[in-house]
């Protein structure tokens, strides 16, 4: 029986236990699965070793009747545990969560008729000012009493979907705040995939959900969306969007879970970066070009600078559809920042707003 394409594996970090660590990046099976150096170069005979397959297959890492099991169960499930909680991210219980997010918004936003927000899907506490000006302009807009009559739109990335691909669930997301509402319109659903166990390991939107429920509420209703990279900007989901949205109309809340550009050789490049250095002025002021394209809601010309890009926003896809989906919005930049992710190379996020027409949507 063979493994599961989809299963990861990356070297042992301890030095006492060497060998590789098999995983279910989907999420599906929740195991760690440690392959000592003198089996790994087993994984890939055919049959495999008895005692190895019968590991594997525990694990839920074999495409046979056992995993098979594991994906009715996971199926059947309502709910999406949250896999991202912890050191740098959020905290896992809901009180220590809850104090510690009083003191990001200790300070009121000023925001008045927002129509959405773009925030980073970067790690919470690298990134605080830029979630921290997002949300605390979201908060300034939009009270937890009106926000009870409102329905949040997470446009997320999709790390894990395929290109030209929107994806979409049914479960809702449980989270030290508690569990969210999750509302599937049938006519997005028909032009999407559902995409549950995408979903399961996806960090662009359950950093969303985990700020919105700290605003709002455990039980916020929200329309998540996850969106593959785009090769073409004629895609019929993107059209239907923004007729739902239209009808939709004061009801949407928009939440872009978006962080820009990824530089140094993490990402592939030769050379290395440093944050806010000089070589990071280039990057810096290209990325403050799509900024402003983006601003001005001028979608087709943000496609354009994004197609071939060498800049690597892994936000392009989110961006681009709310503004396919709205022409009329226009934003705004609050924060932008550089985040030092190792020693030679950068991810680049901002805090942005949205408004749509004159007024906006969304009244405080």
């Amino acid at each position: 029986m063979a493994i599961r394409p989809e299963i990861d594996g990356f070297p042992s970090n301890d030095p006492q236990q060497p060998g590789l660590v098999l995983h279910d990046p989907t999420g599906i099976s929740t195991a760690m699965l440690l392959i000592p150096p003198g089996l790994v170069r087993a994984l890939a005979l055919d049959p495999l070793p008895e005692d190895l397959a019968e590991a594997l297959s525990e694990a839920g890492f074999l495409d046979d009747d056992n995993f098979a099991r594991m994906f009715e169960q996971f199926a059947r499930a309502e709910t999406l545990a949250a896999r991202h909680g912890g050191p740098g991210n959020y905290p896992t219980d809901g009180v220590k969560l809850r104090a510690l997010f009083d003191t990001w918004f200790a300070e009121p936003g000023s925001a008045r008729g927002l129509h959405g927000i773009a925030s980073p899907h970067a790690s919470p506490e690298p990134a605080r000012g830029s979630y921290g000006s997002a949300y605390g302009a979201l908060a300034a807009s939009l009270s937890k009493t009106a926000a009870a009559e409102k329905t949040f739109v997470i446009l997320g990335t999709s790390h894990q979907g395929g290109r030209d691909r929107f994806g979409m669930t049914r479960k809702r997301f449980a989270t030290p705040v508690g569990e969210s509402r999750t509302r599937v319109p049938e006519n997005l659903a028909g032009l999407a995939m559902m995409e549950d166990p995408c979903f399961a390991v996806e960090h662009s939107i359950e950093f969303q959900v985990v700020f919105l429920q700290y605003l709002y509420g455990p039980e916020i209703e929200i329309v998540p969306i996850l969106c593959g990279p785009l090769t073409r900007p004629g895609h019929p989901f993107l059209q239907e969007l923004g007729e739902w949205s239209a009808r939709e109309g004061d009801r949407l809340v928009w939440v872009l879970g978006v962080d820009m550009a990824h530089k140094g050789p993490r990402y592939g490049d030769k050379e290395g970066r440093r944050a806010y250095t000089d070589s990071m002025i280039e990057i810096d002021g290209r990325d403050r070009e799509r900024i402003a394209t983006l601003a001005a809601g001028e979608g087709s010309a943000f496609f354009e600078q994004t197609r071939q890009d060498d800049l690597n926003w892994c936000g392009t896809a989110p961006f681009y559809s709310y503004l396919a989906a709205h022409p009329e919005a226009r934003g705004e930049l609050l924060t932008y920042e550089h985040w030092q992710i190792d020693d030679e190379s950068v991810v680049t996020f901002g805090g942005m707003t949205f408004r749509k027409g004159t007024s906006g949507f969304l009244e405080p």
